[in-house]
């Protein structure tokens, strides 16, 4: 039962009771007496009742505002994270990135090395090809257009892997450090020590 109703029950049983009372005292003051007590007493009832439910009403009328007011700040709220999940990280920017060129044998397509995730990583596009070979690997070089082994181990080298596939896009991590600046991106073959292609790398 609400306040309100709970406020009307007891009314009703206090005019109930003012009636009552009002019976016995005709029966021992007289009629005139009895219609100024009744009358004073209904219009006293009357007004504490108008008093209550209109307390009520504006108890209910702010609980009311209240709620709509924290449904609208809860709407705007999941507005904001909606908009902040929905709002796309930013493409890295590649650090440095080539162009593969033909060495001992024909190459093609680019590469880039970016930030991933906090690591460093050489990505190749899916339109990377070269010619198959025995034991490729991936070499990060200090050397541009190295063109021989000498060349690619003069200025600081770093072993990336195995080459992962002949063409397609692929990736290999960076060492956290290296203690040479990467100038380009080299696809080695290494039983033989030839170079099948490069890539230089620039900003």
């Amino acid at each position: 039962m609400s306040r309100g109703q709970k406020i009307g029950v007891f009314v009703i049983l206090s005019v109930a009771v003012v009636v009552v009372l009002a019976i016995v005292f005709r029966a021992n003051t007289g009629d005139d007496f009895e219609a100024v007590l009744i009358n004073e007493d209904i219009n006293t009832v009357l007004d504490q009742l108008q008093n209550d439910n209109a307390n009520a009403a504006t108890e209910t009328e702010d609980d009311d505002q209240g709620n709509t007011n924290t449904e609208a700040n809860s709407a705007v709220n999941a507005a904001d994270t909606a908009d902040v999940a929905d709002t796309p990280d930013a493409s890295p920017s590649a650090e440095l990135s080539g162009s593969f060129v033909a060495g001992a044998h024909d190459g093609a397509g680019t590469v880039r090395i970016e930030e991933k995730n906090g690591k460093k990583m050489l990505i190749f596009s899916s339109d990377f090809t070269t010619e198959d070979g025995p034991d490729l690997r991936v070499f990060l070089s200090g050397a541009q257009s190295p063109q021989s082994s000498a060349d690619l181990h003069a200025e600081g080298d770093a072993d990336l892997g195995k080459l992962k596939a002949v063409a397609g896009a692929q990736e290999y991590e960076i060492p956290a450090e290296l203690d040479f600046d990467p100038a380009s991106v080299v696809v080695y073959c290494v039983p033989f020590k030839v170079v099948f292609g490069f890539a230089n790398l620039n900003k």
